[in-house]
C-alpha cells in the first residue's frame, strides 16, 4: 500500500492525505480566519460600526463576516431573501468573505422534517442557491447552526436528510465547489453528535457533505484548559468540546468556531475590572486556539445581550473597555491571524517555504508488530505524535525534541493493538498531520 502524503497550501489550490483536495476555503497552514457576526441589536444600519471602531484599523478588519437566514424565519420570507442580497451586495462591495447561517425554523417550531421531507420551502432554498449563485465567489454556508440542541429542536435522521437535500441544491445548480459547508456544534447540547444505529447517523451528515465542523462556544467553561474533561463520570461542556475536536481532525476537517463572544463577563470601562475580565475569558479563548491548531477561524458576536432573551449573558462589546479593546488589537497583530484582503498570516507562510513538500509516510501498512511513521519536519523544534482508535480514544503517544529540519522517523510497537484502522497526529510547531492505518 502506498504511503499517505500531507502536500500544503499553495494558492487557491490545497491538497491534503491521500492526494485528496483539503475542504474549500482552507487558509494557509498555521492561518485563523479572524471573522464578526452581523449583529443587529444596537445598529441595524451598520452592525459592525462598533467593532471597527475598537479594532481601529482596517489592517485588521475581520476577513469574513457572518449573516443570519431563516427557512423560513419569523419574519416574512421575502424580507429574509431581501436581506440576503443585500448582505451579498455589501459582501461584494467590501470584499470579506460571506458566511450565511442558516436557521431551520419558523415563527412557532423548526422547520428541518418540512424541508427534509415536503416541497414547501423548496423555492426558498433555490432562492438561496441563485442569491449564492449569481454572488458567485468562495463562501461559507452553516447549515443549522448548533444542530442537536434541544433550543432548535431538530431532529434526528431529518436534520441528516434536510442538511444533505440543501447541498444537493448546490450541486444541481453547478456551485457545490464554491461553498464551504459547516456542520456546528455547541458543547451545551448533548454528547450524542457522533452518535449513530442502523438507520444511520443521528446528526452526521456525511463526509461528502460536510467540508468544515463548525463549534460555538461562549463561556469559558467551553475552553479553559484548567477544567477537567469529566467530572463524576459526567462528561463536561470542555470534555464534549474537546471530543468534537478530536472528531473534527480524525475526518480530517478544519474547525470554524462560527459564534463566539464573552459570555457572562459584563464588560465595562473600568480598567481594573477589565483586567479582571480578560483573565476570565478572553487569555483563556486565545490559549485554547492556540492549543488547537485544527481551529481554522473564529467569529465574535460584539453583542450587548438583551436580557429577554439572554439573561445573564450581559455586554460584550469590546469597544465598551479601552483596555480591552487595546489588548484585542495586540492579539489580532499577531501573524497567524487572516484579515480583510489577505492582510496578517506572514509569519507560517515564511515557515511554509523554507519547505513546502512536507509530508508524513506511514510503513508497514497494513503494519505487523511495529509501525514507523517518517516525517520531513519543517523546522527544528518539539513534536509529538498520538495515535488514536477509530473510536477516538488515545492508544500511544510520545514526544520528542527535532534537533534538525528533514527526515525524522517515529518507530511503534503495535504487537497488542487490536485489527482495525487506526488515527495518527502529529504536532508541532502550531501545525498538524493526520492520516490513517491498518493494523493487521
Amino acid at each position: 500500500m502506498k504511503p499517505f502524503f500531507l502536500l500544503f497550501f499553495s494558492s487557491l489550490l490545497n491538497t491534503a492525505l491521500y492526494g485528496q483536495t483539503l475542504p474549500l476555503l482552507t487558509p494557509p497552514p498555521g492561518c485563523v480566519y479572524h471573522g464578526a457576526v452581523r449583529q443587529v441589536y444596537e445598529n441595524p444600519q451598520n452592525p459592525l460600526a462598533g467593532y471597527f471602531s475598537a479594532l481601529g484599523d482596517t489592517a485588521i478588519y475581520p476577513s469574513v463576516q457572518s449573516h443570519f437566514m431563516g427557512i423560513p424565519g419569523a419574519r416574512n420570507p421575502m424580507l429574509q431573501i431581501q436581506g440576503l442580497r443585500m448582505f451579498f451586495s455589501t459582501a461584494d462591495s467590501f470584499g470579506f468573505i460571506p458566511e450565511v447561517s442558516l436557521f431551520l425554523n419558523d415563527s412557532v417550531s423548526s422547520t428541518d422534517s418540512i424541508i427534509a421531507h415536503s416541497t414547501q420551502y423548496d423555492w426558498m432554498i433555490d432562492s438561496l442557491v441563485a442569491i449564492c449563485s449569481g454572488y458567485g465567489r468562495r463562501m461559507f454556508l452553516r447549515i443549522g447552526g448548533e444542530f442537536n440542541g434541544i433550543w432548535n429542536g431538530y431532529h434526528p435522521y431529518d436534520y441528516v436528510t434536510m442538511f444533505r437535500k440543501i447541498v444537493n441544491r448546490f450541486v444541481a445548480a453547478n456551485f457545490r465547489d464554491s461553498i464551504a459547508t459547516n456542520w456546528c456544534y455547541m458543547p451545551a447540547a448533548a454528547n450524542d453528535f457522533d452518535s449513530s444505529n442502523a438507520n444511520g447517523f443521528l446528526w452526521y451528515p456525511g463526509d461528502a457533505f460536510t467540508d468544515w465542523f463548525g463549534l460555538d462556544v461562549f463561556g469559558a467553561n467551553n475552553f479553559d484548559q484548567s477544567l477537567p474533561d469529566s467530572s463524576g463520570g459526567v462528561i463536561t461542556m470542555k470534555g464534549k468540546a474537546n471530543r468534537f475536536l478530536e472528531m473534527a481532525t480524525i475526518k480530517g476537517k478544519p474547525v470554524y468556531l462560527n459564534e463566539t463572544s464573552a459570555k457572562s463577563v459584563h464588560l465595562t470601562p473600568d480598567s481594573t475590572d477589565s483586567q479582571n475580565d480578560w483573565n476570565a475569558w478572553f487569555a483563556k479563548f486565545w490559549n485554547f486556539m492556540d492549543l488547537h491548531p485544527e481551529i481554522r477561524g473564529f467569529n465574535y458576536i460584539n453583542a450587548n445581550w438583551p436580557p429577554a432573551s439572554n439573561p445573564g449573558w450581559g455586554d460584550a462589546r469590546i469597544q465598551v473597555s479601552p483596555w480591552i479593546s487595546s489588548r484585542y488589537r495586540t492579539e489580532m497583530y499577531r501573524t497567524k491571524y487572516l484579515h480583510l484582503g489577505g492582510r496578517g498570516c506572514a509569519g507560517p507562510a515564511n515557515i511554509e517555504n523554507r519547505q513546502s513538500s512536507a509530508f508524513v509516510s506511514v510503513f508497514p501498512n497494513p503494519a505487523g508488530t511495529l509501525v514507523q511513521f517518517e516525517f520531513s519536519a519543517p523546522i527544528p523544534g518539539e513534536y509529538s505524535l498520538s495515535v488514536l482508535g477509530m473510536d477516538g480514544i488515545l492508544r500511544a503517544g510520545t514526544t520528542v525534541t527535532i534537533p534538525n529540519q528533514g527526515l525524522f522517523r517515529f518507530s511503534l510497537p503495535v504487537e497488542g493493538f487490536p485489527s482495525g484502522v487506526y488515527v495518527f497526529h502529529i504536532r508541532g510547531m502550531g501545525r498538524v498531520w493526520a492520516g490513517k492505518w491498518v493494523k493487521e
